[in-house]
């Protein structure tokens, strides 16, 4: 009788399974890295949004302001829908829509300024 290698299991197909589960699991692991590190740059967007319009570097009328606002939400719906935090993926998603609003009138003013 031929005695099993380590990892091997029933019908030597256990090297196999075992390569198929650290896959999955590497994958689950990058997975939850890319949507940790888009949340974090979330933040950081939109508390840099927050830090200029407040230290007046930017006003609420700025194209930048807008933009790092929507991007920052963007991306923590992102990460708050993975963790299945509803709440702040709602708070989220609202900051989106006044963003994308905001964003819209500020394009509106400008080309319905006379000439």
């Amino acid at each position: 009788m031929r005695g099993r290698r380590h990892g091997e299991g029933i019908g030597g197909r256990g090297n196999k399974i075992s390569q198929s589960l650290y896959v999955f699991v590497a994958k689950k692991m990058l997975e939850k890295i890319f949507i940790d590190i888009t949340g974090w740059a979330g933040s950081l967007c939109v508390l840099t949004a927050y830090g200029l319009l407040s230290t007046h570097k930017l006003t609420a009328n700025s194209k930048l302001y807008q933009w790092l606002n929507i991007i920052g939400s963007l991306c923590l719906i992102i990460n708050t829908v993975f963790y299945s935090a509803y709440p702040s993926t709602f708070v989220n998603v609202v900051w989106l829509f006044i963003a994308i609003f905001a964003l819209i009138n500020i394009f509106r003013a400008k080309y319905d300024k006379p000439s």
